[in-house]
This record gives C-alpha cells, sequence and structure tokens, in this order.
C-alpha cells in the first residue's frame, strides 16, 4: 500500500561465496523486462529482486535456483525456457557455452565484392573463422555506404554468402539505439519521437537568419560543451527545425546565442513566441528515440532487417553503454535490455549477439564475453589482467574473449611494439583459458605490406587450431595458463607441437652510472647462449637542442 517506488519481493541473504566451481551456489533471476535483479547471473550471495512503479508491479517475475554450481546450467535453461518475458537463444544466456560458434575468432573488416577473396585468404592464413562489418553502413538508418556497396543489401549479401561459401561466419557491428544525424530520421524533417532531454519555451518571435533565442526558462541546465564523456547535446528542436547553439549565458540567463540554423539538413524558419523548444537527447556524437515510442523499435527493426536481409550471423551492439540517456543512469538495466530483446525478437533466425556493456538481463541473449578495447603498452600485463577477469566471469557459463586485440609493428613512440614473445604470451594464455581472440587494424593491404605479421601468421594459426580442435591437454593447458609464465610453441622431429618454457627479463638503463646500467639476471635453465633485445628509450631533447621540436611558443601567447 502507499506509494512505493520499488518493491523488493525476494530478498534472501546468504553466506554463499561468488565463484564458480563451488560445492553448493544459488543464484536469482529476472525473468520479464519489469524486474530487475542487480547481481549478474550465476552465483550470488544476496538473492534480490525489484519491481518498479514505473514499469508497473503487477507481472514481475524472477525465479531462483539453488544447486551445485556444475548442476546449475542445466537447471537455468530450464528455467529460462520456461519463461516468457525473455528470450530464449541457443546462442546465449544458458546455452551459450553449447553453440561452437561462439568459440570462434574474428577480424574487424569491411569485405566489398571486390576485397572478399583477400579477406577469406587472410582469414584462413590465421586461422580465423569469423569477420565483424565494421564502418560499412551508415549507423541509424543502417544503409551501406554505396561507395562499397553500390547495390545495397544486395552487395552486402554477395558478400556474407560467399564468406559462407568459405566456411565464415559475419557479423555486423552497429551502434545500438544510435541515430546517426544524416539520416531520414533527422534530415530533413526530425522524427518527433527523438527523446529529448526538456523542453522550454521560446520568449520572442524569430526569423530564419535570428543567432539568438530568448526563452522563458532559465538555460543554466543546458550544456556548454559536450564531449565524450558528456553525453549531451547542444541542439534544439522548434517545430521541423535543427538549431546547434554554441553560447548560452556563464551565469544566470535565459538567451542561447551563436547557433546555426537548420542544423543536420533542416530548414531555417520563422518561429513565434510560445513555441516549444526542446533539447535533444545525444551520445557518440549520435541522437537516441526515446525510449517509450514506436521509434525505439523502429530502429531495432532497421538492424534486424539488415541481420535478415544481408544474412548476418553474429552482431555486436556496440554503443548500447549509452543506455542511460533514454531513461537515466537507475534505469540503463531497463532500455538497454529492452532495445536487445527488441532487436532479437525480430530476427527470422538466432544469432550471436555481443554488446559494449553488461548487466543482468542482457544475458539472455548474450554469446560471449569480455571483448575489452586493446591496449597500446605493457602487453603480457594487460592480458593477466584480462585473464583475471575472465576468471571471475566464467560464473556466468559464458564463452570467453580476449579481443579486442591488435599485433603492432612500429607506430611512433605512443605504441610499444608487439614481439614475437608478446603474441606468444597472449595466444598461450587464450589457449590455456580458451577464450577467442579479435584482431583490429589487420586487413589484407596491412597483412600484405607487412612482413612482421606475416611471419607471425602460421604461429596464430597453429595456436586457433589447437585451441579449436581442443587438441591440448587439460594438465598442459595449466601450466600455460598461470601468470607470468611463459612458453614457446615448437614442433619436434616427429611434427608433434610442444611447449617450451622461456625466461624474458626486462631491465631499464636510465643513466650510464655504474649502477643504473648494471644488470645482474638469473637463468633458471640450463646453460644457453645469450640472447638480447634492445630497445631505445623515448626522450625529450635538451631545451637548446637544435633538433628539438617546438611544442608551443608563450611569447606569442
Amino acid at each position: 500500500s502507499g506509494d512505493a517506488d520499488e518493491l523488493e519481493f525476494i530478498n534472501i541473504p546468504t553466506t554463499l561465496a561468488i565463484r564458480p566451481d563451488e560445492p553448493f551456489s544459488a543464484t536469482a533471476i529476472a525473468l520479464n523486462l519489469t524486474t530487475n535483479v542487480e547481481a549478474l547471473p550465476g552465483p550470488q550471495r544476496a538473492l534480490v529482486a525489484l519491481a518498479f512503479r514505473r514499469f508497473g508491479f503487477p507481472g514481475a517475475q524472477a525465479g531462483i535456483v539453488a544447486a551445485p554450481f556444475s548442476g546449475m546450467r542445466k537447471l537455468l535453461q530450464s528455467l529460462v525456457e520456461a519463461a516468457d518475458g525473455v528470450p530464449h537463444s541457443p546462442f546465449g544466456g544458458p546455452w551459450a557455452l553449447d553453440a561452437e560458434a561462439t568459440r570462434g575468432s574474428y577480424l574487424f573488416g569491411t569485405p566489398t565484392e571486390e576485397t572478399v577473396d583477400d579477406w577469406i585468404a587472410l582469414c584462413k592464413t590465421l586461422g580465423f573463422d569469423q569477420i565483424d562489418f565494421c564502418g560499412c553502413l551508415n549507423y541509424g538508418d543502417y544503409q551501406p555506404f554505396p561507395q562499397m556497396y553500390p547495390n545495397g543489401y544486395d552487395s552486402v549479401r554477395a558478400v556474407t554468402d560467399r564468406l559462407h561459401d568459405a566456411g565464415i561466419l559475419a557479423g555486423l557491428h552497429t551502434m545500438s539505439f544510435s541515430i546517426s544525424k544524416n539520416c531520414d530520421w533527422v534530415t530533413p524533417n526530425p522524427d518527433p519521437c527523438l527523446a529529448k532531454e526538456r523542453s522550454y519555451t521560446m520568449a520572442e518571435n524569430i526569423g530564419p537568419g535570428d543567432q539568438a533565442i530568448a526563452l522563458m526558462e532559465p538555460t543554466d541546465d543546458l550544456p556548454r560543451h559536450i564531449g565524450y564523456y558528456v553525453r549531451r547535446s547542444m541542439t534544439l528542436q522548434i517545430d521541423h527545425e535543427l538549431i546547434e547553439y554554441t553560447q548560452v549565458p556563464d551565469g544566470p540567463g535565459r538567451t542561447v546565442d551563436g547557433c546555426r540554423r537548420g542544423a543536420c539538413g533542416t530548414t531555417p524558419a520563422s518561429h513565434p513566441a510560445g513555441s516549444p523548444v526542446h533539447h535533444l537527447k545525444q551520445c557518440w556524437d549520435c541522437f537516441a528515440p526515446d525510449g517509450e515510442s514506436a521509434l525505439f523499435g523502429e530502429v531495432a527493426q532497421r538492424i534486424a532487417t539488415v541481420i535478415n536481409q544481408c544474412g548476418f550471423d553474429f552482431t555486436y551492439l556496440d554503443g548500447l553503454d549509452g543506455a542511460h540517456i533514454i531513461g537515466g543512469e537507475e534505469n540503463r538495466w531497463h532500455y538497454g535490455a529492452k532495445f536487445a530483446f527488441d532487436v532479437y525478437r525480430r530476427l527470422d533466425r538466432p544469432v550471436m549477439i555481443e554488446m559494449a556493456t553488461f548487466h543482468h538481463h542482457l544475458w539472455f541473449v548474450r554469446s560471449r564475453m569480455q571483448a575489452w578495447d586493446h591496449t597500446i603498452r605493457a602487453h603480457k600485463t594487460f592480458i593477466d589482467v584480462h585473464c583475471a577477469s575472465n576468471e571471475g566471469a566464467r560464473r556466468m557459463f559464458m564463452p570467453l574473449h580476449l579481443g579486442w586485440s591488435r599485433v603492432l609493428a612500429w607506430l611512433g613512440p605512443e605504441h610499444e611494439v608487439t614481439y614475437l614473445d608478446d603474441v606468444e604470451y597472449m595466444w598461450c594464455k587464450g589457449l590455456g583459458t580458451d577464450a577467442g581472440y579479435s584482431l583490429q587494424s589487420v586487413d589484407p593491404a596491412m597483412f600484405n605490406g607487412e612482413p612482421w605479421l606475416r611471419k607471425l601468421a602460421p604461429l596464430i594459426k597453429t595456436y586457433e587450431t589447437l585451441r579449436r580442435q581442443r587438441a591440448v591437454p587439460e594438465e598442459i593447458k595449466a601450466k600455460l595458463r598461470v601468470p607470468g609464465d611463459e612458453y614457446s610453441l615448437r614442433r619436434d622431429t616427429a611434427g608433434r607441437v610442444t611447449f617450451l618454457p622461456v625466461q624474458h627479463g626486462r631491465h631499464k638503463i636510465e643513466a650510464v652510472d655504474g649502477v643504473r646500467n648494471v644488470w645482474t639476471f638469473e637463468n633458471r635453465f640450463a646453460n644457453q647462449p645469450l640472447a638480447l633485445r634492445i630497445e631505445p628509450l623515448m626522450v625529450c631533447a635538451e631545451y637548446d637542442d637544435s633538433d628539438a621540436v617546438v611544442l608551443t611558443d608563450f611569447a606569442a601567447a
């Protein structure tokens, strides 16, 4: 009774451990989108399920599974299969580990009808079996870029068919609900269901050339700057016109100024006093649909249409971590899952799904986990951190990933080269933990022009083949996955694969002073020739060096 905003209808504290392989575990599972469980699926310490007035108390539903960890996944399959409020994906949630495709590794790329055979050859050379199409369609309307796919979806389908003939899966990289500013939901007439942060009222008439807009309400809540971490817009909508402002008062005020009229391909127009002025929501430099509008489903349908018509086998819902702009941080879980579910339910057939965030509900359709942005230095340390995080993720019964990775030749002082021992370390840990990889910035042109990568390719293919075929015994994998331990893949005289323990040490010489340039290193193996790799350090030139580069001239300030 009363005016409660939320209700915990399950709240069971326990003393259970939150880790895999426990003799007894328990988990609460939300079974529809009106219910939230904050804890991720798998072993939980406190079993809590909540319902909310905003989404309606009636019908909220959750289930509980209590069992030894080894038997929990089968019981979760039974629980999910009986629930109508969540999707049942053969590639997701409690079924993800059963699908062989979820263990695959993929390249990021943009294969076209002219280049697809080169991409197939590259996949075969590396031992990869999937390609994530990234940057080939316009986010928002999801139309293929005509310079790459002149016949639209038919051109894309010709490429995916060719990949399928070669045994390679095709994936579509999206930006989820993001609506690009040059698509038909924005220009020439903005869709009335674009998400709005709040609305103001015009205080005075304006003509199509006026750059200042007087409002009846204070403008102190409007952002003065936006960027990656300020996920708001400086765009206003009045009727069918979009206006980008550049100035708001530093203190109390009711005017926006420096306005660019007719933004995003709309038409400048006159507007009378009293007209509503809407401040649009924005994330990743894109607009968004209202989470309760038909447009929200239309964006999901566009993605599903591309997948259906072009024959994609998986999709990455990038940008889903921006779901907080739809209904606030406290409702991110609902609108993020609502969009993922909307896409999945519009598909002609199940596909694998990944996304750029994770919370409880996304588990139902998620197919693999732990794709991280790549590092540009300290490659071995980064892989150790990634592997440690992956171990914690095993409790969710998900196939694991050690991408998104890069193998870097010399790119400049900001990037550390990925040397052969780094690559062996990365793929040893992938093999030892049965984690797939994904590679960015590796395409046919780069491969053909980089002898170093061509040298690495057979090694990477061997590791991938061993992993996919489950050819390495568990006792060897256990050694390969020990943090810090290094091995090199070799073949004996009979062609059998072996792993040779190796040891690498590092020492930085910062001065020739008899102390910092002296290094004692203990070899824990038998006597062998000394091998060194000398890497020059990046330094700044002396202030008066004739080759010094001027960063800024304060005399001109």
